[in-house]
């Protein structure tokens, strides 16, 4: 994301409050604190994979809070990975390929 450091902290505020509404019971034991690093460490993630635009990253952190952290490498999960590298295919259009997949039962490898 190609934001200033006060628009990223107003970001990063605005989405521990949106996953937290969205996911009550993976954030319930999370302090507020500890979401906004996660949010910040999740921006950080995304950019390795081209993610900038602002929806982009924040359907990027619901699969980090949905799924975990690393969820991009974990062995259940590493067709997810594979798709986020294919950074010739727009960021919206690969973040879909890993939704539909996921609407239609797929959860392993």
């Amino acid at each position: 994301m190609h934001l200033g450091k006060h628009e990223r902290a107003q970001f990063k505020v605005a989405m521990s409050k949106v996953l937290t509404d969205r996911f009550p019971d993976e954030t319930a034991r999370m302090s507020v604190d500890a979401l906004i690093v996660l949010v910040d460490r999740g921006i950080d993630l995304a950019s390795t994979y081209k993610i900038l635009l602002e929806a982009d990253v924040a359907r990027f952190l619901e699969l980090i809070v949905g799924l975990g952290e690393d969820f991009d490498v974990q062995s259940d999960f590493r067709w997810i990975g594979e798709i986020l590298k294919q950074t010739e295919i727009e960021p919206a259009a690969r973040l879909d390929m890993v939704l539909e997949r996921f609407a239609f039962g797929e959860r392993g490898s």
